[in-house]
């Protein structure tokens, strides 16, 4: 959840955040910077830890400032978590002072492909393209603030399948990645106990699922929705 936190925080503050594709490795990571100009990199010690990747921040980090998560949190003071309570209830106001954009046609984020055919292409996408995208969804999923959505698409990916969770009001739980399918499967009973939790993926995590999943293990799903394109 701080990634969430922190890509609707840059938002707030007219900030275009550039998602990098993690799973494509540093060189790719790299060329990805250099397309978008990007020369701050916001991530987490224990995202770093767990996927293995100290040798691809190093890389990144000799070029780019790297600022962690955990040291963010350390500096948030009580004025901050006062501002944070208050932008809840006034998010246009607080939005306006701090730069939000206005123009639903300026850029809201940029996306990369994988680098597959070549180094890493840059995708721009606005704030009408990320809200005509959730608002399909929502033509065709009936969304509820009781609902509960399991996100295991990274943000970098499909950052719509967030964005509609949170407009409808709806408590996610997110993975840190996508490739822990056993943990997963074996968690995932434990984790929802609300009568409508939702799934988010593509049909290859289905099928990761499907390989290592107990039949109980998702008995509480009311909705699965795979291939939610940004």
């Amino acid at each position: 959840m701080p990634v969430l936190w922190s890509f609707f925080g840059l938002m707030a503050h007219g900030k275009v955040p550039a998602m990098l594709n993690f799973s494509t490795g540093a060189i790719n990571m790299a060329a990805a910077c250099v397309a978008a100009n990007v020369t701050t990199i916001v991530t987490s010690r224990r995202f770093i830890e767990t996927a293995e990747m100290q040798k691809d921040i190093e890389v990144l980090g000799a070029k780019n400032k790297i600022i962690y998560l955990e040291d963010v949190r350390k500096t948030i003071g009580t004025s901050d978590k006062i501002y944070g309570i208050v932008a809840k209830f006034f998010p246009k106001f607080l939005s306006s002072r701090a730069g939000a954009v206005t123009d639903p046609n300026t850029p809201a984020v940029v996306l990369f492909t994988s680098g597959s055919e070549g180094v890493p292409k840059g995708v721009v996408l606005s704030h009408r393209n990320l809200n005509a995208n959730w608002q399909q969804a929502a033509a065709r999923i009936a969304f509820t603030p009781e609902d509960l959505i399991f996100n295991a698409l990274p943000v970098f990916q499909r950052p719509s399948a967030c964005s509609a969770g949170c407009c409808y009001r709806c408590s996610q739980a997110c993975v840190h990645s996508f490739t822990l399918r056993h943990c997963i499967t074996k968690s995932f009973r434990n984790w929802f106990t609300t009568p409508m939790p939702r799934d988010f993926g593509t049909d290859t995590f289905l099928t990761g699922y499907a390989k290592n999943a107990h039949p109980y293990d998702f008995y509480n799903i009311r909705l699965a929705v795979a291939g939610l394109s940004a």
